[in-house]
């Protein structure tokens, strides 16, 4: 049974998401279903994007609009009716993630005319901390919000969270996982890494109480960023694998940039072989992680959400040309464009080091490396099949939208959501999935 939390709009496009904006992506509809994703990473605050997001954050997105692509295509599921988005970027900051949370609802309560589409629920944001305060502001207007990546046990509690709905698992069952490997490994005693944010810190403190309840001690934990040098890694590393007092295990509980620099460290120690590294669903099978490393990561224990191919959507994702690309924000594929072809668009104006521009035609099937996706394609595939028994219970007589569904609040679409039975996107010809609700 997939787990499914997803913030999910459907509304009027409002004056503060123009389309000449770089941080939203418009597409029409008679019902806007909204979606938040980290295109970006923070910057050096809270309130600043930074680097380009291309896997998981743009990826992901590019998986919505994939999904409402298909639905539309459909005649099974809303004939007649034409789903839109609107997304925005959070560049994986709370802030910001509020920020464009409070838009959505300003577009909600004030349209620009009578015929407007309806915002009617939202996907996203990635993380557990942003997903709390966007799912706080949902709550209140009653919106319907599913989440593809949100985990934290507390979104779960159905009084505080009601309108709060997840594709993925929960992190206690990845608490109780790794413990229950631990504790039969017969590891009593292991170190632990975690990335310097607050989600992060947040997880490590929830790892150490899981496995206190075990009777397993966490020991020398060490926090690090993109900023740590490598003699304080290096140092860490070294002290690891000269204590022989107990276990070589490392627990990770970090960022993709931060695993990458700690197989980095263990390269550099000529004894880092002895190390063991235990590793958290960041890692997810992630290339980016082992690249260049891959010898080192050898023997790494790894736990991650159920993945699977989806043929269909790596072969839109490779056929996209930002030549071509007929969204009417050509921004984010054009600074994916840059970071994958390694090629310069002069027309998007952003810095790079270069040789060379692009001709936007780049055969794309270069890049092979795919984010499990399908918890974004689940996330709309559960709405838009509640919009669909929703529209078919009011408007019996149409397949088009009626004005009795016009005026149902949200709270009725909630229910649907909640009954809702959808294909996973992974297995399409096989099976089905229902949505929970912790």
């Amino acid at each position: 049974m997939l787990r499914i939390i997803c913030v999910t709009f459907v509304f009027q496009l409002f004056a503060s998401f123009a389309s000449t904006q770089t941080d939203v992506l418009k597409t029409n509809g008679d019902i806007l279903i909204g979606g938040l994703f980290p295109i970006h990473n923070v910057g050096a605050n809270d309130s600043i994007c930074g680097s380009f997001n291309s896997n998981p954050g743009y990826q992901y997105m590019e998986a919505m609009l994939y999904a409402l692509d298909r639905i539309n295509a459909d005649p099974r599921i809303l004939p007649g009716i034409k789903l839109g988005s609107v997304i925005a970027d959070t560049c994986n900051s709370a802030l910001i993630s509020r920020q464009k949370t409070r838009k959505f609802i300003k577009i909600i309560l004030v349209p620009e005319s009578s015929n407007f589409s309806q915002l009617v629920s939202v996907v996203g944001p990635m993380t557990g901390l942003n997903d709390k305060d966007v799912a706080n502001i949902l709550q209140v207007f009653r919106v319907p919000q599913i989440s593809y990546g949100a985990m934290s046990s507390d979104l779960g509690n159905k009084e505080s969270y009601k309108y709060f709905f997840r594709t993925v698992a929960p992190n206690q069952l990845f608490y109780a996982a790794m413990a229950s490997f631990l504790g039969k490994t017969g590891w009593r005693y292991v170190a632990l890494v975690y990335s310097k944010s607050i989600w992060h810190r947040f997880t490590a403190e929830r790892f150490k109480v899981a496995m206190k309840d075990r009777g397993i001690c966490v020991f020398s934990p060490l926090e690090i960023s993109q900023y740590t040098s490598n003699i304080h890694l290096d140092k860490y590393v070294e002290k690891l694998v000269s204590d022989d007092s107990k276990p070589n295990i490392v627990i990770f509980v970090t960022s993709t940039h931060d695993s990458h620099i700690m197989l980095a460290a263990k390269k550099r120690n000529q004894r880092g072989n002895k190390l063991t590294f235990v590793a958290g669903v960041s890692w997810s099978n992630r290339k980016s992680i082992t690249q260049d490393f891959e010898e080192v990561a050898v023997g790494t224990f790894s736990f991650g959400q159920r993945q699977g191919s989806i043929p269909e959507f790596e072969k839109y994702f490779h056929e996209l040309r930002y030549s071509n690309y007929t969204r009417k924000n050509k921004y984010w594929i054009g600074e994916y464009w840059q970071e994958t072809h390694q090629c310069n668009l002069p027309e998007l104006g952003i810095a790079t080091n270069f040789a060379t521009n692009c001709t936007g035609k780049e055969n794309n099937a270069v890049y092979k490396e795919f984010s499990p996706v399908q918890v974004v394609i689940n996330a709309v595939y559960a709405i838009a099949s509640a919009i669909d028994t929703l529209q078919k219970h009011l408007c019996a007589n149409t397949t088009r939208l009626c004005s009795k569904m016009r005026l149902e609040s949200t709270q009725l679409l909630l229910e649907y959501i909640k009954n809702t039975t959808f294909k996973d996107a992974c297995l399409m010809r096989q099976n089905h999935s229902t949505l929970n609700r912790n």
